[in-house]
């Protein structure tokens, strides 16, 4: 490289000037919203959810809406529709027709937008399918792609090891960059975490999976009616934190989900469970200790007397 030269790059390095880097930064056009600030354009994200809540409905709803032109799902905009590409790895394809056809039947949307939403289903891991993924996505050029889930995608690696979550979220951040699109991956909380206040650190596997996204966000089960869901933004590298969690409501007629409320506050929607019995709840509050809840937070979730508490962990 020539030491005159301000800028210098390949596929995989960039070298330059701050001052032109600020430059250039002015004519860059604005980051467009996908579904609101919880997935933005060429970017990849961590949804991260309880078991049994809706992960699969949320994203096939999320991914009809951008690709049939519509302009908000639970009231977040959606700025950018085409198609989209969903990756199905863990159910088998006749049930997920099954859901497509109540989605279908019962919305009272209009589905004739201008763009495919594309499901992939496969009984293979990623690496087995990714050859022909590249094909649907030169092919289709979605600006979405859902991946569900993390632990069917890559069955073959340890997904508690470090080093493994990096090389596979380099390789799906290459996909973004490429193809110019976001990429979704579908993954669970950790067990015995029902009542801990959302962060990245609920995610199974390796912890080091979350540094490797733009961002996450979660969906759990809420404490006061079987059909709500909290829905929750932790990291993002490219907006601000999101203060308070959203209320939604899955339509069990219609298998679609709809706002129930804007701004709530998660922890009243997470403490109302009661814990089956005292090795369970002394199982929660091992697991809180370790992720350095207060003995306050681990009485009010378990109802373990803080005296206990003490003798406990001492």
């Amino acid at each position: 490289m020539n030491e005159n030269e301000f800028t210098w790059n390949n596929d995989d390095r960039v070298t330059q000037d701050f001052d032109e880097m600020a430059a250039q930064g002015k004519t860059l056009p604005p980051i467009l919203k996908v579904w609101g600030n919880y997935i933005l354009q060429r970017g990849l994200f961590h949804f991260i959810s309880e078991r049994g809540v809706g992960k699969t409905l949320v994203s096939m709803n999320l991914c009809l809406a951008v690709a049939k032109g519509m302009k908000e799902f639970c009231t977040e905009a959606i700025e950018i529709n085409g198609n989209t590409l969903y990756i199905n790895l863990e159910m088998e394809h006749e049930f997920m027709k099954r859901r497509m056809n109540s989605l279908f039947r019962q919305v009272s949307q209009n589905f004739t937008g201008p763009y495919r939403a594309i499901m992939h289903s496969s009984n293979n891991n990623f690496a087995t399918e990714k050859s022909f993924i590249n094909e649907l996505i030169q092919r289709y050029k979605p600006v979405l792609i859902v991946i569900d889930n993390y632990k069917f995608a890559f069955r073959e690696f340890d997904p508690n090891k470090s080093n493994v979550a990096m090389q596979i979220m380099s390789e799906l951040r290459r996909l973004t960059r490429e193809f110019s699109i976001a990429i979704v991956v579908v993954d669970h909380t950790r067990k015995h975490t029902r009542s801990l206040k959302t962060e990245s650190d609920l995610q199974s596997g390796s912890g080091s999976k979350s540094d490797a996204f733009d961002g996450d966000f979660f969906i759990r089960k809420s404490s006061k009616d079987t059909q709500w869901r909290i829905l929750k933004r932790d990291k993002s590298r490219m907006v601000e934190d999101q203060r308070m969690a959203k209320l939604i409501r899955l339509n069990p007629d219609t298998l679609w989900f709809e706002t129930q409320e804007e701004e709530v506050d998660e922890m009243d929607h997470l403490t109302g469970d009661m814990l089956s019995g005292r090795d369970e709840a002394f199982d929660l509050a091992k697991v809180m200790k370790e992720n350095n809840a207060t003995m306050e937070q681990i009485k009010a979730a378990t109802g373990i007397p803080i005296s206990t508490l003490y003798r406990k962990f001492k």
